[in-house]
């Protein structure tokens, strides 16, 4: 397959839960845990937002004009692995270097109702983009 332009991701994890997961690169190639607002220690919440080097503050996945960090939802098996490819349009590999990849323990909607972030909920998985 050509692309013009974009980025192919291909994934080969395991020990994960079944079932949707939200997938995005986030700003910062940091996974520590740290404290939100209201002082309850989250896992990877240094890696920061989600990539939007253009301030869009959208949430309209892989081919929308939002955030660029927005993946297609990763699925996984019954057996815990995620063997997948995906084609992120709005990507390339420079801009990712030096930022963390996040799955989280939800799927997503890619939009920011009923649940902020396409309601992902919490960061369950992450890796620094070297």
């Amino acid at each position: 397959m050509l692309f013009r332009s974009g980025l192919l991701i291909e994934t080969n994890l395991q020990n994960l839960p079944s079932g949707e997961h939200g997938f995005h690169i986030h700003e910062n190639p940091d996974c520590n845990a740290q404290a939100d607002e209201n002082g309850n220690i989250m896992p990877a919440l240094a890696a920061g937002g989600h990539f939007d080097p253009q301030k869009t503050g959208h949430h309209l996945g892989p081919h929308g004009n939002g955030h660029k960090g927005d993946l297609p939802a990763l699925n996984v098996t019954t057996s815990g692995t995620a063997d997948s490819k995906f084609y992120a349009p709005n990507l390339t590999v420079a801009e990712i270097k030096n930022r963390s990849i996040i799955i989280h323990a939800g799927g997503d909607n890619y939009q920011d109702k009923p649940l902020p972030l396409g309601g992902g909920g919490k960061r369950i998985a992450c890796g620094i983009i070297k």
